[in-house]
């Protein structure tokens, strides 16, 4: 499990990135780079922009897919994740008293006799 802080950690790495979604751009001879927009890669009014560029054999092109798709990605699996926690936390009461109820008591204590092979009478014993 992620804890709170890691994934506070996560989270504000992606709130402070450029602004995606981002682009792998590949140049066909082996290089290219990951940029906030695959449209832009010769724009020479952005050559000073952030970019991340990978070389043959240095950084792979499945590198740059991976490195833009993180830029929507992490947001939208942190997003899940917190729906999820969410979800859970709101399950868990009902769950507990379902536990917890004798019903179900009765229901988990005859099951494990049966599955031990044990009859009604050894299980009172």
């Amino acid at each position: 499990m992620i804890s709170e802080a890691k994934l506070r950690e996560i989270e504000e790495r992606a709130e402070n990135a450029t602004p995606g979604p981002w682009a792998c751009v590949y140049r066909g001879d082996g290089s290219g780079t990951v940029r906030r927009n695959a449209d832009d890669i010769d724009d020479p009014a952005l050559i000073d922009d952030a970019r991340c560029p990978f070389m043959r054999g240095e950084v792979r092109y499945e590198d740059g897919v991976f490195a833009a798709a993180s830029r929507t990605d992490i947001p939208a699996l942190s997003k899940a994740l917190r729906e999820a926690a969410e979800i859970i936390e709101l399950a868990m009461p009902k769950a507990h008293a379902q536990l917890n109820s004798p019903p179900w008591q009765v229901r988990a204590a005859k099951f494990n006799r049966e599955w031990r092979g044990e009859s009604e009478k050894q299980g009172e014993a």
